[in-house]
């Protein structure tokens, strides 16, 4: 499959990462656009989806850091500096005032160049983490700053609360996260990927790598000898545990792999030998996360004419397929699919193993979700047959999605210039 930068989705972009993990009780049923979010279940981002990121926050709120063109030069940092913002919406979508401004301020990653956010979380102790992409001449490189709860650059965090570092050995014109974890005692786990623009503007993607900080901002040489384990270009997704350790996926002809490095950044033996592999068939590619139980839950998704098929597999601590789920581990669901595109345009599996998917219909001016159940059928709780679909005014093209656990949150491209982030009932 030609990979994507945003995890989870099937059309090509640049820029963009969306994560919500909790949110207020909501009115709405299961599927259906969530008013107490922002009146309407709509919040604007006020660019477009190339220059988005989004993450959440405690309080079931959405931070969202985002580049304008028209900010480049106006940080106080000089007049080679391209900064990005970061906006706090509350639970309720409402402006949650920064103590820097009354709404958002300008940020870095280095003084000279553009900053541009790929990812944002939010640690344990409630500060901010944003991950993304810097480039100044030379080449690209990976960012990360900590923004602390008074909205200031967190000092505890390289000193100035921001960072860039140089992870490939070779430059390129793009050096991106595509999952970035913040681990309970402040460790961050990122997966990156690295390429250079084509002639046409598309990236060709040349090598990815994990990297794990410490929270302090170094390089964790604790994990693989230096903070740096390399991926294959076919490695998929990615997911961090708590301890450090993570999983992580490789497609293989019509196959597809999991496989889990130890915390020290080793094959960890006790998962079938570091490698679990599963018949998927001729798919686009796997999408891998882990449930309440941090166990992997692996998903292929196809399109196959007018339907799109799911082919669902969970996985047990010990890399075997767990027999308890589906059938021997394996559930399958075909689902027909009016889809104007051809394809399923974004997708996640949330903390209780469920998959979620969402296209564009009707002009892409109505939005179908779908979920399937633990079980791996499409669970009727959601919305009655496992389908919910929302109408909008305008042509939007949905290019992020995140769950959690009581709201779902759409990224979606409205125009060449805006964005909106629309919050469904989990």
């Amino acid at each position: 499959m030609a990979r994507t930068f945003f995890r989870g989705t099937m059309v090509s972009i640049t820029v963009a990462a969306l994560l919500l993990v909790s949110a207020p009780p909501a009115s709405a049923d299961p599927g259906q656009r969530d008013a107490t979010f922002s009146n309407d279940g709509l919040a604007p981002t006020f660019t477009n989806r190339y220059k988005v990121a989004m993450g959440d926050t405690a309080d079931g709120g959405v931070v969202v850091a985002l580049y304008r063109d028209s900010d480049a030069g106006f940080n106080g940092e000089g007049p080679t500096s391209a900064p990005f913002r970061i906006i706090r919406y509350g639970p309720t979508g409402a402006i949650v005032p920064m103590a820097e401004t009354a709404r958002d301020r300008l940020w870095q990653f280095s003084p000279v160049g553009l900053s541009y956010a790929a990812q944002v979380s939010e640690d344990a102790s409630g500060d901010l983490v944003v991950s993304g992409g810097q480039t100044s001449g030379g080449g690209g490189r990976l960012g990360v700053l900590r923004v602390d709860a008074s909205g200031t650059y967190d000092p505890t965090f390289t000193g100035d609360g921001r960072a860039t570092y140089k992870v490939f050995s070779k430059e390129y014109d793009l050096v991106e996260p595509f999952r970035t974890d913040v681990l309970p005692d402040g460790r961050i786990g990122l997966a990156l990927i690295a390429g250079n623009f084509a002639a046409d503007g598309s990236i060709t993607v040349a090598e990815q790598v994990l990297v794990r900080l410490t929270a302090t901002g170094q390089l964790d040489t604790s994990f693989s000898g230096d903070g740096r384990f390399p991926l294959a270009i076919d490695d998929s997704d990615v997911a961090f545990l708590p301890d450090g350790s993570v999983y992580y996926g490789r497609k293989v002809g019509n196959r597809h792999e999991v496989r889990k490095l130890t915390a020290a950044g080793t094959p960890d033996a006790s998962f079938n030998g570091g490698t679990a592999s599963v018949a998927c068939g001729s798919h686009r590619g796997g999408l891998l996360n882990t449930n309440a139980a941090d166990l992997p839950v692996l998903a292929c998704v196809r399109p196959s004419g007018t339907s799109v098929v799911m082919i669902l597999h969970r996985f047990g601590a010990n890399g075997l397929l767990d027999p308890t789920y589906g059938v021997g581990g394996k559930a399958t669901v075909t689902k027909p699919l009016a889809l104007e595109q051809g394809a399923f345009a974004v997708w996640d599996i949330d903390r209780e193993g469920r998959l979620w998917l969402v296209s564009a219909a009707a002009g892409n001016r109505r939005i179908d979700t779908w979920r399937v159940d633990g079980n791996g059928q499409l669970d009727p709780t959601f919305s009655g047959d496992g389908k919910a679909s929302t109408t909008l005014p305008w042509y939007v093209d949905p290019f992020g999605l995140r769950v959690g656990d009581t709201r779902a949150f759409i990224a979606l491209q409205r125009s060449a210039a805006t964005s909106v982030v629309m919050a469904i009932e989990a």
